[in-house]
């Protein structure tokens, strides 16, 4: 919104200044300070010389033009300070139309953002879903990090752990192409499975709070744990790709990225407020829950209705890649049509059942 307001200023503070008007300005400002000093010499003149007699009009005369001449002077003066003031008024109204345009248009935009988004079916359950795992704090991040060290765990330890749950995350990316490929389960079935899968392992987890906050539970739970998270990422990515037209995708996923990052920063205000070691318990199911809800959000947002509108028979079709060598073979395979000259065979049209 700043960068936007910024740029609609542009034009308005890069406009020119007439030339014209800024020389009459000066020239009018001169012809104030040449009636200003005549007035003073006249004055000073007359204040200087004695009256004669019969000379009381003449005197009367001079202090009545020099009274005038004082007050068209201030006239002009104002008159000129108003004209010079005009351009700046301008100038601010200008900013400030500017401004309150901006940023009604920045927040019409918004919104129609997010009513675009809550409108994308299937894909905006599982996109809320996946926001919702970044309020979980069951990972190797710096908050857990800082309890293991506080539970006096060492580096070395802490170290090796994250990069065994490195790898596990990256054997998610061979689990989700065996779920979709070889096993051929359906893109909402793999979603469906890793959160659950997710779930479970977190349980363990969160079971080390009834065991005096044992780490070697909670590390048992928080590694496999990656296996589903790294699924179910991928499924809703591919979701959105796939059920998301093309000319609204960038802005469904800004939308998505937003949720993500105002989700992300959550943790952060918690370990704000609970700072001590003891306190991580509120962090554990903090996690647990949004986990919880994820998969709750994803299983009656898209997983149920995609089975009810499987065994109705309605389920969606996929695209599938066929090698080019296995469409060759089917051309080779197939028969030529028979030529023009040939008799064209006849066919009888059976009544459907």
């Amino acid at each position: 919104i700043c960068i936007a307001r910024i740029h609609s200023l542009i034009p308005v503070l890069a406009a020119p200044i007439h030339p014209q008007q800024s020389g009459d300005n000066d020239n009018d400002i001169d012809d104030v300070d040449d009636s200003d000093s005549d007035t003073a010499l006249e004055s000073e003149y007359l204040t200087n010389t004695t009256p004669e007699p019969g000379s009381n009009e003449e005197a009367a005369s001079a202090s009545t033009s020099a009274s005038t001449s004082s007050k068209h002077g201030s006239n002009v003066s104002n008159n000129k300070a108003l004209v010079a003031g005009a351009p700046e008024c301008n100038l601010a109204k200008q900013k400030e139309g500017a401004s309150t345009s901006t940023s009604s248009t920045a927040s019409t935009s918004v919104l129609s953002s997010i009513k675009l988004y809550l409108r994308q079916g299937a894909a905006t359950y599982g996109g809320i879903g996946l926001a919702l795992l970044h309020l979980n704090t069951l990972t190797f991040s710096g908050l857990m990090t800082a309890y293991l060290i506080a539970q006096g765990m060492t580096l070395d330890k802490i170290g090796v752990l994250r990069g065994v749950s490195n790898a596990v995350g990256l054997l998610g990316t061979l689990a989700y192409r065996s779920s979709t490929e070889m096993c051929g389960w359906s893109l909402e079935f793999t979603g469906f499975w890793s959160i659950v899968w997710e779930i479970t392992c977190l349980s363990i987890s969160a079971s080390s709070v009834f065991f005096g906050d044992s780490t070697a539970l909670l590390v048992a739970g928080v590694l496999p744990s990656r296996l589903g998270l790294w699924v179910f990422d991928i499924a809703i990515v591919q979701m959105m790709q796939e059920q998301v037209p093309v000319d609204i995708r960038g802005r469904v996923g800004g939308v998505q990225s937003s949720m993500e990052c105002m989700f992300g920063f959550f943790p952060f205000c918690l370990g704000l407020m609970f700072s001590k070691p003891e306190q991580y318990s509120v962090f554990v199911w903090t996690g647990y829950t949004a986990v919880a809800i994820a998969a709750f959000v994803y299983s009656c947002g898209v997983y149920l209705p995609f089975r009810e509108e499987e065994m109705a028979g309605l389920g969606r079709f996929r695209v599938e890649l066929v090698p080019m060598t296995d469409l060759e073979d089917q051309s080779e395979s197939t028969p030529c049509p028979p030529s023009p000259t040939s008799p064209t065979p006849t066919t009888t049209l059976l009544p459907s059942k």
